[in-house]
């Protein structure tokens, strides 16, 4: 109910148990206002704990030889069912000053993503969407999927990973050389 900051600190004691850092991209059920407070590192990140680091919407981070851009963020179709500052926050879809980074970030391997980009979900999904909880949910969630899809379309990635749908698959984007899972 106040986001997810719990989570932080378990992450926090499996980031100390095992020595692996942990990288994560926010979604759209952050408590943004505590998380926005967090100050950014040189880098750009924004560490939480010790070895828990956010990545902000829009900034880029290379492991070996592979680049990553992180992007997160989406509507809650549920919104109406939650309250703001507590469950919900005006943060959860990116900015334009989010949206101005990710174009200005160059080319990268892959996306990291919370939400699908446009041209994933089908139209079963979006009419069971729309069953659920309404038209508004529908068109609002595409505004931000094709948000995600010009910045997917900007940096050519040729892997998308991402969460919001909450389910595992794999699907080719068409016209593009492009991987969801």
């Amino acid at each position: 109910e106040d986001g997810n900051c719990n989570y932080a600190y378990l992450t926090g004691a499996m980031v100390e148990k095992t020595g692996i850092p942990f990288y994560w991209v926010d979604g759209n059920h952050e408590n943004f206002d505590r998380l926005y407070a967090l100050p950014l590192n040189e880098a750009g990140y924004r560490p939480i704990l010790e070895g828990v680091t956010h990545l902000p919407r829009g900034s880029v981070i290379t492991f070996g030889e592979t680049t990553f851009m992180a992007f997160g963020g989406a509507y809650s179709v549920d919104k109406p069912q939650r309250k703001e500052g507590r469950s919900w926050w005006k943060q959860e879809t990116p900015s334009q000053e989010d949206i101005d980074r990710a174009m200005d970030a160059g080319k990268v391997h892959i996306l990291l993503t919370h939400d699908a980009p446009y041209g994933v979900q089908t139209e079963d999904e979006y009419a069971w969407l729309e069953s659920v909880f309404g038209h508004d949910a529908v068109v609002l969630s595409q505004a931000n999927q094709r948000v995600v899809r010009a910045v997917l379309d900007n940096c050519e990635a040729t892997e998308v990973y991402h969460g919001h749908l909450h389910r595992t698959y794999t699907r080719a984007i068409p016209d593009t050389r492009t991987y969801v899972t």
